[in-house]
C-alpha cells in the first residue's frame, strides 16, 4: 500500500558491478525490489492507515490509524478540490470526488497512477460510500441524484435510484447503505431540507423521511453505519457534533449524541474492528482544522492538527491486512542492458557461455536469460568469477518470492 524499500534482509543493489554475474544480480535485484516497493510481505509491519481530503488546499493525507502519527502527503492536487473519498484496500486503489471537473477520479494508494474513473455530466459528484459486502461504490450528486458503480468494473456501468426529488440541484451531501436487508436500503442526507431519507434500492421515488424532527437532526454531512449495533451516524455540522440513531427505530426517539463541541464536522468513518469513529472538524481560522477520533462511547482518542486552512472534508481507512494480501503495482523497467515485466510467478535461471583466448588477452561472453516458471525459492545463490566480460540480459518475470538472496562477483 506504500511506496517502501525492500527490508533490511532482502538485497540490495551492489554499486559498480557490471559484468555478467552482476547483471543477472542486479537485474534480479531490480525486479525483486519493484516487488518490494508494490507489496509488503509478512516480514514487513504496514501499519493501518487513515486518508483525508483537503478541499480548499487540495490534496489528499494520510497518517497512521492507530495513533494519528506520521502525517504525509500523498497526492498533491493544487488545482482541484477534492471532497468524498473512499478506499478500496483490497485493490490498492482510492477514489475521490473532484467537485468543479465534476469526475470521481481514482489513484494508487501511494498517489500515482491518477486517472479518471467515473465522468460527470451536468453535476458534481459529492460524497462516496464504499459498501464491502456488495463491492460497490455509491456517491451523490449536487443534482440529488444517487448512484453506484461495481469496484470490480471500470466505471462505465452506472445505476441510479432515482428519488423525488432526482435532477434537482440539491445538497445531498452523506450516503450509506443497510445491506443486511433485503433489498438494500440507502440512506441519505438532505442538507437543504435538514433530514435524512431512506429508499429501498431499485425503487423509483419512493423515499422515505426517515430523520426529520428538528430536534433530532440539523445538518447531516458523511453517514456510515455500524452493523453491530445497526445504528446510523452522521456528521452534523449544523449542530456541531456526531450522532446516531437505530436503523430499526422511529427515526427521533432514540438519537445520541456520540460528540458535542465540535465547529464543523463534515468527514466521518467507523472502524468496525476497533469500536473507533474518525471524523473531521473545519475551524474557522488557521490551524484549528482537525482529523479526530473517539471510540463509539464517545471518549476522545487522538488528534490531529492541520496547518493552514486546507477543510478536511472526508476521511476513509486503509486496512493493511487487505492490502498486505494485495499486488498493488504491476512495474516496467527498461534499460540498455535489461528488459523486466512483473506479474506474478518467479525465475529460473539458464546461462550459455563460450570463451576465446588470444596470446595477449583473455576475453568471456555471456547471454544469460531469465524466463518466468511457478516457484518459490528459500535460497538463491550466484557465485561467478571472470576476467574480461560482455553480457546480455534478457527478463521476463513476474512475482518472485525469496527468504534469502546472494550474489558474489569477482572481476578482473
Amino acid at each position: 500500500s506504500e511506496a517502501r524499500g525492500p527490508p533490511p534482509d532482502a538485497p540490495v543493489a551492489m554499486v559498480g558491478l557490471s559484468r555478467i554475474g552482476s547483471v543477472a544480480a542486479a537485474v534480479a535485484v531490480r525486479i525483486f525490489s519493484c516487488l518490494w516497493l508494490g507489496r509488503p510481505s509478512a516480514g514487513l509491519e504496514v501499519p493501518d492507515k487513515i486518508y483525508w481530503t483537503n478541499f480548499y488546499e487540495g490534496g489528499i493525507q494520510r497518517a497512521n490509524l492507530v495513533d494519528g502519527s506520521d502525517v504525509e502527503e500523498v497526492l498533491s492536487l493544487p488545482d482541484s478540490n477534492p471532497w468524498g473519498l473512499a478506499v478500496d484496500a483490497a485493490r490498492c486503489w482510492m477514489y475521490f470526488t473532484d467537485v468543479g471537473a465534476r469526475a470521481i477520479m481514482r489513484a494508487h494508494l501511494d498517489g500515482s497512477d491518477l486517472s479518471t474513473f467515473v465522468q460527470i455530466t451536468g453535476a458534481d459528484a459529492m460524497v462516496l460510500w464504499r459498501s464491502e459486502e456488495e463491492d460497490m461504490l455509491y456517491w451523490t450528486q449536487n443534482d440529488a441524484r444517487v448512484k453506484r458503480t461495481s469496484l470490480a468494473g471500470n466505471g462505465s456501468k452506472i445505476e441510479e435510484l432515482i428519488t423525488y426529488n432526482s435532477g434537482y440541484f440539491y445538497k445531498r451531501w452523506g450516503v450509506a447503505a443497510d445491506t443486511d436487508v433485503n433489498p438494500v436500503k440507502l440512506y441519505f442526507g438532505d442538507n437543504d431540507d435538514f433530514l435524512i431519507s431512506r429508499q429501498d434500492w431499485g425503487t423509483v421515488e419512493e423515499d422515505d423521511l426517515f430523520v426529520e424532527k428538528q430536534e433530532a437532526i440539523w445538518s447531516p454531512q458523511a453517514m456510515d453505519i455500524d452493523p453491530v449495533t445497526r445504528r446510523l451516524y452522521w456528521a452534523d455540522d449544523g449542530f456541531a457534533d456526531v450522532r446516531s440513531v437505530s436503523l430499526d427505530g422511529d427515526g427521533y426517539s432514540d438519537v445520541e449524541v456520540l460528540v458535542s463541541g465540535l465547529t464543523a464536522p463534515r468527514g466521518l468513518i467507523l472502524d468496525r474492528s476497533s469500536r473507533k469513529a474518525y471524523f473531521t472538524d473545519m475551524g474557522p481560522i488557521d490551524g484549528s482544522h482537525q482529523i479526530r477520533q473517539v471510540d463509539l462511547d464517545g471518549n476522545a482518542g487522538w488528534t490531529i492538527q492541520l496547518e493552514g486552512i486546507p477543510k478536511p472534508s472526508a476521511v476513509a481507512i486503509m486496512n493493511s491486512t487487505l492490502t498486505d494480501a494485495a499486488i498493488c503495482f504491476t512495474t516496467t523497467t527498461t534499460s540498455s542492458t535489461t528488459t523486466s515485466t512483473t506479474s506474478s510467478t518467479s525465475l529460473t535461471v539458464t546461462t550459455t557461455t563460450s570463451s576465446s583466448s588470444t596470446s595477449s588477452n583473455t576475453s568471456t561472453s555471456s547471454t544469460t536469460t531469465i524466463t518466468t516458471k511457478s516457484s518459490t525459492f528459500t535460497t538463491w545463490t550466484s557465485t561467478t568469477s571472470m576476467e574480461t566480460t560482455t553480457s546480455t540480459a534478457t527478463i521476463t518475470t513476474s512475482t518472485a518470492t525469496f527468504s534469502s538472496f546472494t550474489s558474489t562477483t569477482s572481476v578482473t
